[in-house]
């Protein structure tokens, strides 16, 4: 039995499925329930930081991860202007 719930960046959907199937697995919009133990004074950061953004704090966590182990997509977009520009100035 498969759950939908509706968030600000789109649908996450619970329950099982064939982790193999290739259309109906995508790595971004497939969530894990993880529990781990955080030290309180850093969970509290973590909270006043997603405060600070509107997001609620395991969003931030998931897109603090993100950014920081797989890169975001507004840094590769920066990254791919400025070798552009380099390239114009060098040729």
């Amino acid at each position: 039995m498969r759950s939908t719930k509706k968030t600000k960046r789109g649908k996450i959907q619970y329950g099982k499925t064939d982790l193999l199937d290739d259309e109906a697995f995508n790595p971004k919009e497939t969530k894990f329930r993880v529990s781990m133990f955080i030290d309180l004074d850093v969970l509290e950061v973590v909270r006043e930081r997603a405060k600070a953004k509107g997001l609620p704090y395991q969003t931030y966590i998931n897109q603090y991860l993100r950014e920081t182990h797989l890169g975001s997509e507004e840094e590769d977009r920066i990254r791919r202007i400025v070798r552009e520009e380099l390239s114009k100035k060098a040729g």
